[in-house]
C-alpha cells in the first residue's frame, strides 16, 4: 500500500539514503534541520514521520551543549504540537540513539550485548558531551508523553559510502598522510551498521504494525575491536605502517565495549543486517580512491 511518509533531516547522511528508497513505494515529503524550528511552522499531513534531523557533530557536543539540546528537543517538540492537533495522527518514527545507555552500561560496568529494558541514567552534570544523549532521551519522555503512535530506534554506529567523516575514513587519511597511524582506545568492541541496512529496517518498520510502540536497538551483529578494523584496512591497502595505540578515556561517557542486543527488533519484524564489513570497507576504499 502506497503510503504518505515525511522524512526529516533530507540532507544527511541516513536521510538522503532513506529516501531514494522510500520513493520507489510512497508518497515523500522532506524538509532539512532548518526547517523544525519556527513552533507555528505546518508540516504535511501524512501516514508516518520519520524524524532523522538533529545537530550530532562531535564538536558541537563540547562546544555548544545548550544549543545541541535546544535544537534537538525544539524540533521534535515543534512535529510533536502540529501532530497531535491532527484529526489523522501519523505514527512518529525516531531516530535515537544508543548513547542513551552509555551511563547506565559504565555505572552497572555491563559487558554484554545491550537491549532495550536498561534503565536510563544521567548524572554527570558537567559533562558537555553528555548533552546530545540527554536531548535524545529528552524526546524520547515527549514522543512517550504526547500519546502518539510511535517507533524509537536507538541506532548504534553507522557507515556507509557517502559519509564524509567517521572512524574508517580517518585512518584511511591517516595511512596516506601520516609515518603512524594513532589508535585511541584500541581494545574497544563495537559493531558497525551499513546505512543500507538501516533503511531496509526504517521500510520493514512503516510496513509492520507490530512494530509500533516499541523501543528497538538497530546495530551491526559483527564484533570488532578497533584494533582489527584498522588492521583490515591496512592489509586491503597493502601497508606496513605501524599503529601507535593510545588507551585514552577522553570523558566519563566513553563505553569500552558498545555491541547492542538484536533479539527484539528479529522477533517483531524479523529484520537482522545483512551487509558485510569487508565489504563495507571495500565500497569505502573504492570511493576514496576516486577523490
Amino acid at each position: 500500500m502506497i503510503k504518505k511518509i515525511f522524512v526529516t533531516g533530507s540532507n544527511g547522511f541516513i536521510g538522503k539514503n532513506l529516501i531514494k528508497k522510500l520513493k520507489k513505494k510512497h508518497i515523500v515529503f522532506s524538509k532539512s534541520s532548518k526547517d523544525l524550528s519556527k513552533k507555528r511552522n505546518k508540516f504535511p499531513k501524512v501516514d508516518y514521520v520519520v524524524h532523522l534531523a538533529a545537530t550530532v557533530k562531535p564538536s558541537d557536543k563540547f562546544k555548544n551543549p545548550l544549543e545541541v539540546i535546544a535544537n534537538n528537543f525544539n524540533s521534535t517538540l515543534n512535529l510533536i504540537n502540529f501532530y497531535k492537533g491532527q484529526k489523522k495522527k501519523p505514527i512518529f518514527i525516531f531516530a535515537s540513539t544508543a548513547h542513551v545507555t552509555n551511563n547506565i552500561v559504565n555505572y552497572e560496568k555491563i559487558t554484554k550485548p545491550i537491549n532495550e529494558n536498561l534503565p536510563i541514567l544521567f548524572y554527570n552534570e558537567t559533562e558537555s558531551t553528555e548533552s546530545y544523549a540527554l536531548s535524545k532521551f529528552m524526546c524520547e519522555k515527549a514522543i512517550h508523553l504526547s500519546k502518539l503512535n510511535y517507533v524509537i530506534l536507538r541506532i548504534f554506529n553507522t557507515y556507509g559510502k557517502d559519509q564524509k567523516d567517521n572512524f574508517f575514513t580517518n585512518i584511511i587519511d591517516q595511512i596516506s598522510k601520516e609515518n603512524k597511524i594513532v589508535l585511541e582506545n584500541p581494545n574497544a568492541k563495537i559493531t558497525w551498521l551499513h546505512v543500507e541496512d538501516l533503511t531496509d529496517a526504517i521500510l520493514k518498520i512503516i510496513s509492520n504494525k507490530k512494530s509500533t510502540n516499541e523501543i528497538f536497538n538497530i546495530g551491526g551483529n559483527q564484533v570488532f575491536t578497533l584494533h582489527q578494523i584498522t588492521n583490515k584496512i591496512l592489509l586491503k591497502l597493502n601497508s606496513k605502517k605501524k599503529i601507535k595505540k593510545k588507551q585514552i578515556i577522553k570523558n566519563k561517557l566513553f563505553v569500552r565495549d558498545k555491541i547492542p542486543d538484536l533479539k527484539k527488533i528479529k522477533k517483531i519484524i524479523n529484520w537482522k543486517p545483512k551487509f558485510n564489513l569487508n565489504d563495507g570497507l571495500d565500497e569505502i576504499l573504492k570511493i576514496k580512491n576516486k577523490n
